[in-house]
């Protein structure tokens, strides 16, 4: 008796062994969701701020999701500013919280920059009101006389809403992007062209470059006649299957490995999902992936 009580003693060692060894080839093989899996860090609820702009005469809200574990740390955090309202912030919280889970990107802040009221991220067509045309494209449009205040828009976020974020959250100045949709990507590259020392990393999704005869062209190759350094990452995607070397985000990002500017970092990808929804959300996990990857000099 005593022989088969120690030999199924040796067979219930033997199986804990097999399966301990199992879950370290396991968690070395795919760390990432390992990682997910014990981070257990409480997420803070989201957080909502009114502001307002009296050069545009706006009521702005802001929407602020900080990342797992805040509350518990002293650290200092990069900030990504997502300039398509409360939408986007749901759509890029569920694209990052997995990443920063997985340790793929480091812990970020994401502040949603939108208008009072009801917004909609209306994915599949131009997504185009006069809030929109108005803060986002830097020369207007004969048809939408508003428009063309971008510099209006920048302004009031670099004096009024990155110095109440920097004073009121742990942020780290130093290293600030700022992501958009369709009018937002534009927005989001001019910004690094005209302002580079206000953001760091730019993250442009299926930007209307296209917007008065492709003018942000003409906004590039004035600034590189200047010898204006950069040093920034840049990513632009492009929604569907196929890259099309002949969209504008595509030009640009050749236009722009073309000047080889020192310390600027670019790249083009293109973004697919079941679904826009899910296509932009695999946009915003690459491009941090991306920004990730290639650290600021």
């Amino acid at each position: 008796m005593s022989s088969m009580v120690n030999g199924w003693k040796a067979q219930v060692a033997m199986a804990a062994a097999a399966a301990l060894i199992i879950c370290v080839v396991m968690a070395y093989r795919q760390p990432g969701y390992i990682y997910e899996q014990l981070d257990r860090r409480p997420v803070p609820a989201l957080e909502t701020i009114e502001f307002t702009s009296e050069s545009l005469d706006q009521i702005y809200q802001l929407y602020v999701q900080l990342p797992p574990g805040y509350t518990d740390s002293n650290t200092r955090y990069p900030v990504l500013y997502a300039v398509d309202g409360r939408p986007a912030t749901q759509l890029y919280s569920g694209a990052v919280l997995p990443l920063m889970r997985r340790r793929e990107i480091s812990d970020v802040i994401i502040i949603g920059i939108g208008y009072a009221g009801n917004q909609r991220l209306i994915i599949g067509s131009t997504f185009l009101d006069s809030r929109r045309a108005r803060d986002f494209t830097p020369v207007p449009n004969i048809a939408m006389p508003q428009s063309g205040q971008a510099d209006t828009f920048l302004t009031f976020l670099e004096d009024k809403v990155i110095p109440f974020i920097d004073a009121t959250y742990r942020t780290d100045s130093n290293d600030r992007s700022v992501g958009g949709y369709e009018l937002g990507g534009l927005f989001s590259f001019y910004a690094i062209l005209s302002r580079p020392d206000l953001f760091q990393r730019c993250l442009a999704i299926e930007p209307r470059f296209s917007w008065e005869d492709d003018h942000i062209f003409e906004v590039e190759a004035q600034i590189a006649e200047t010898g204006m350094l950069l040093n920034a990452s840049v990513y632009f995607a492009s929604l569907g299957s196929d890259l099309n070397r002949l969209s504008g985000e595509a030009m640009m990002a050749d236009t722009l490995r073309s000047r080889a500017i020192p310390g600027l970092k670019t790249e083009h990808a293109v973004a697919s999902g079941r679904s826009q929804f899910a296509a932009i959300q695999d946009a915003v996990a690459n491009g941090l992936r991306f920004f990730h990857e290639h650290p600021l000099q």
